[in-house]
C-alpha cells in the first residue's frame, strides 16, 4: 500500500475497497462506508472543507449508527490538513479511540504534514 496525499493508504481500487471494508460488519454497512469515504475525499477533503466533511460523517454515518473506519478518519484528517488547521487534524486523532480505531502510518504522516504546511514543524 502507498500513502497517497498523506491520507488514504491504497494500492488499486480493489485494494482500497478491501481496506475500507476490512473491519466493518455486514455488506450493506461496508458498502455505505466505501461510498461515504469516496465522497468525503472527492467532495470535501481535497478542498479542505472541514465543515462539509464533518457534516457528511455525522449525517451519512453516525446518525445511521455506522462508525467511521480508519480510511474515513484519515480522509477527515486530510481535510483538516488541506484547510491548514493542524489542531483540527490532531483532534481527529483524539477521536480514534471513540471509534475503536488505532492510527497507522498514514494517520501520523498526514498529521505531521498538517503542521508542516503551516510552518509549525517543531509542533509536529
Amino acid at each position: 500500500f502507498v500513502c497517497l496525499s498523506h491520507s488514504v493508504c491504497l494500492g488499486n481500487n480493489k485494494q482500497f475497497r478491501l481496506l475500507v471494508t476490512k473491519a466493518m460488519p455486514g455488506v450493506h454497512a461496508r458498502d455505505e462506508i466505501v461510498k461515504v469515504t469516496k465522497r468525503l475525499n472527492s467532495a470535501f477533503a481535497e478542498r479542505g472543507d472541514v465543515a462539509g466533511a464533518r457534516a457528511l460523517i455525522d449525517s451519512a454515518l453516525i446518525a445511521r449508527g455506522l462508525m467511521p473506519n480508519l480510511v474515513t478518519a484519515n480522509t477527515l484528517i486530510k481535510a483538516y490538513r488541506n484547510a491548514k488547521q493542524p489542531e483540527g487534524a490532531e483532534s481527529v486523532l483524539a477521536e480514534l479511540p471513540y471509534w475503536n480505531l488505532r492510527p497507522d502510518g498514514c494517520t501520523y504522516s498526514t498529521l505531521v504534514d498538517a503542521y508542516g504546511i503551516v510552518g509549525r514543524v517543531a509542533d509536529a
